[in-house]
């Protein structure tokens, strides 16, 4: 399977990295030395990706400004403009005419991963893909439970002991996008695709793959200071 398409969400406002976030967008914010996004092009690349869609709203031009139409890296990075940050599964709705047909990967902007998204393209497109990393401490509970048999399932009393947290990395396919039916409610949780993810869970539609590889989600500026000494110290 080739995947041609990456889609990085980035429009949030990173409030807890105050005051980076004041005059800067969370994903132009650096670590070890060079802005969080950039980490995630250069994997685009490796990867073999072409097109990248990014959506944007907080000091979107900055980062329009700054990445440009993707040039540089080899790529043809196309904006998907929220004039209000959309959540999860409405950012993916809103900028669905940019993401063509087929598989595509999925990326928070505000998270730093050393993953090999090579080994995505063994993956059966027919199931959304979702890398799972193990509970950090500012998420204990972890999101979803991973089965003996590689599906994703909500935590319950029965599966806790193998709860995972989600990386912030995926794979989808388009037509998983074409089932997101309830924005217009107007709901809160219909906003977001966990909402989706657990009914897709429910039909056996969902993966997860461990992720033992570094990986940080970069939320504070603890986490930004910590994931900053850990890339210094190998250079």
């Amino acid at each position: 399977m080739t995947i041609k398409t990456m889609m990085i969400f980035a429009a949030g406002r990173g409030a807890r990295l105050h005051p980076l976030t004041d005059t800067c967008p969370k994903p132009l914010v650096k670590v070890g030395g060079k802005p969080l996004i950039e980490y995630h092009l250069e994997q685009a690349v490796r990867a073999g990706v072409k097109n990248v869609v990014i959506n944007v709203s907080y000091l979107r031009e900055m980062i329009m400004s700054h990445l440009g139409d993707g040039s540089r890296w080899g790529l043809n990075i196309q904006y998907s403009i929220e004039e209000t940050a959309l959540e999860t599964a409405g950012g993916l709705v809103h900028a669905r005419h940019l993401l063509g047909s087929g598989p595509f990967f999925i990326c928070n902007a505000d998270i730093y991963h050393e993953y090999d998204l090579r080994l995505c393209l063994e993956f059966d497109p027919a199931f959304v893909h979702l890398l799972m990393v193990p509970n950090p401490s500012e998420q204990p509970q972890g999101n979803f439970a991973i089965d003996s048999d590689g599906f994703l399932r909500e935590i319950s009393a029965d599966n806790k002991a193998s709860s995972m947290t989600y990386s912030g990395i995926g794979l989808y396919h388009t037509d998983f996008v074409d089932d997101i039916d309830q924005l217009h409610t107007g709901l809160a949780e219909h906003q977001r695709t966990p909402f989706y993810l657990k009914r897709w869970m429910a039909n056996g539609r969902v993966k997860g793959h461990k992720v033992q590889s570094l990986w940080c989600d970069v939320g504070t500026l603890d986490r930004l200071n910590w994931l900053d000494d850990q890339l210094k110290a190998k250079l």
